[in-house]
């Protein structure tokens, strides 16, 4: 969505864009369902100028061990798994990559050197951590989830086994692809902190680069004008998945419950199949099964709705530049208990509402729900919203100045 919403800025500035798509943004996909993507692009006046996929013996079959020595081989010997093709005899003047995951950043450095031009990475999330205990406190997560969704030993040794080499091997892969870079920019101050001191010179921050819709906002002040009552149940903020603490948030949870025995957690966001039986399964572990509700996908408006009737929002994320989900939270006036993250310190912890706990600390995490869920309300302070335009606009100018060096 932040990439799309890059592509959009640019044309409206005059840039004509040409889009290669990355591996990566494929997913399952099938053919006519990127075909009608790329349709429905170039209706919009952006150029579909090439793609890369895995080659087919290789492309992901659905199955977990195979899908992950799909992916580490591509990333080993990108040249021998990609199939890369390029539909356009345009000569660009700049490439951009808009994500910050191998797939981008390899391909946006092979596209660099091939039609030599200068290149610029728009970075989204950090491409590794420098601090052993953030990458540690990442893993652990891992190991939890683990933990709760396979039985054997052999299963869940050999899963972390996989996540752990993979992890280093991506982070080591994507460190190295991020010095080929004329510039580089990120969406939030977070990211070049997460990365390490070294890069906080090199990379110039939009501080932040995300914002809400217009359409957001509207919808959220209508929300504060009109919902006033607050219903008992809990809302679990971001992607239940592992690394945004989907474990911690279900453990926190069952600790609430002892104290607040008619809440229940609502859990929004799409999930594959897979991913819901998984939870699922942690719930049942948990004697949880009756109190927690999986939503799937629901439109913008019902999932404001929803934070605007919620008594509090749980957010044990370990990975995290900026958060719409927090801005969202507290911009409808829900309270949040998070992790003390670089993301979150730098941009929420003066704002009334929102309480930062050291990661996988459950028992202050937990406490801070409880003392929370015992007040009849709990004042919660408006962040600064960015306007759109100001920060494309920034971001515009800092890729035309690379141009000129």
């Amino acid at each position: 969505m932040r990439a799309f919403r890059s592509l959009i800025g640019y044309l409206n500035r005059g840039l004509r864009v040409l889009l290669v798509q990355p591996c990566s943004t494929w997913g399952r996909a099938t053919e006519e369902h990127v075909k009608r993507e790329w349709n429905d692009l170039t209706q919009r006046g952006i150029h579909i100028a090439g793609s890369s996929r895995l080659r087919s013996p290789f492309r992901l079959d659905g199955t977990p061990v195979w899908s992950k020595i799909s992916h580490l081989a591509k990333i080993t010997v990108p040249s021998l798994f990609l199939k890369k093709e390029l539909f356009t005899q345009d000569q660009p003047d700049i490439v951009v990559s808009l994500h910050e995951n191998f797939d981008s950043l390899y391909k946006a450095t092979e596209l660099a050197k091939f039609y030599e031009i200068p290149s610029v990475a728009l970075l989204q999330l950090p491409t590794h951590y420098e601090n052993a205990k953030r990458r540690s406190n990442i893993m652990r997560a891992y190991e939890l989830w683990y933990s709760m969704t396979l039985d054997k030993k052999l299963q869940k040794s050999s899963r972390m086994f996989f996540k752990k080499f993979g992890f280093g091997l991506v982070e080591s892969r994507q460190r190295e692809l991020l010095k080929n870079f004329n510039s580089i920019i990120a969406v939030s101050r977070a990211i070049p902190i997460d990365m390490g001191e070294k890069w906080i010179p090199r990379v110039k921050s939009l501080d932040p680069g995300v914002s809400l819709d217009p359409y957001d906002v509207s919808l959220i002040n209508n929300l504060n004008s009109k919902v006033h009552v607050r219903e008992d149940y809990i809302i679990f903020g971001g992607r239940p998945i592992p690394e945004k603490g989907i474990v911690e948030g279900l453990l926190a949870f069952k600790n609430i419950l002892r104290h607040h025995k008619k809440m229940k957690l609502v859990i929004h966001g799409f999930l594959e199949e897979s991913s819901v039986m998984n939870i699922n399964r942690i719930c049942k572990k948990l004697e949880l099964t009756y109190k927690v509700r999986i939503t799937g996908y629901i439109p913008r408006d019902e999932l404001f709705r929803s934070y605007a009737k919620a008594r509090l929002m749980i957010y044990p994320s370990h990975m995290d530049s900026f958060s719409y989900t927090v801005l969202e939270a507290l911009c409808l006036g829900l309270p949040v208990v998070a992790y003390r993250i670089p993301a979150l310190e730098l941009y929420y912890n003066d704002i009334e509402g929102i309480y930062l706990v050291d990661e996988l600390d459950l028992e202050s995490f937990s406490n801070k729900a409880i003392e929370l869920l015992e007040k009849e309300s709990n004042p919660v302070g408006m962040p600064k919203i960015r306007n759109w335009d100001d920060i494309i606009d920034e971001e515009v100018s800092l890729v035309e100045k690379t141009l000129e060096y």
